[in-house]
């Protein structure tokens, strides 16, 4: 498999995941609703890990320049999840709501890519980076 193919495989399941959770989202509290797909998730997710069995040392998982990231990464989607789920209960739309964080979350990614992990910073992600800004503001406006 491709990372293109994986990444497209990524998209459609994102896609069901943000449809499922603007229909409970819009039922239930954001304090339920996070912690309830999340427990399926886990599931899911440690069904697929046994399948496909990774190779790797478990004594590295403990490290810190592992494991703090590992923490961080799991406290920032969990609070992503929260926080998309409360703008839904809020009253945002799903169809507003998430172009707002996809490109809002890519023009970040992108400075901080550069800023941190020294990616390089071309002409086209600096024009991604206007275009995305302005589709904010016109998703937002509309």
């Amino acid at each position: 498999m491709t990372w293109t193919i994986s990444i497209l495989i990524s998209v459609v399941m994102f896609t069901g995941h943000i449809l499922a959770v603007r229909y409970v989202g819009e039922k239930f509290p954001s304090t339920f609703v996070t912690p309830a797909f999340y427990t399926f998730a886990l599931v899911m997710l440690y069904t697929l890990f046994f399948i496909d069995r990774p190779k790797f040392e478990w004594g590295e998982v403990a490290q810190p320049s592992v494991l703090i990231p590992l923490i961080f990464a799991g406290v920032t989607i969990g609070l992503t999840d929260f926080f998309f789920v409360k703008s839904l209960n809020l009253g945002a739309d799903a169809s507003i709501a998430l172009p707002i964080l996809s490109a809002g979350a890519a023009v970040l990614v992108t400075i901080l890519g550069f800023l941190i992990f020294k990616e390089s910073l071309s002409f086209y992600k600096l024009a991604g980076i206007v275009l995305a800004i302005s589709g904010i503001f016109l998703i937002h406006k509309g």
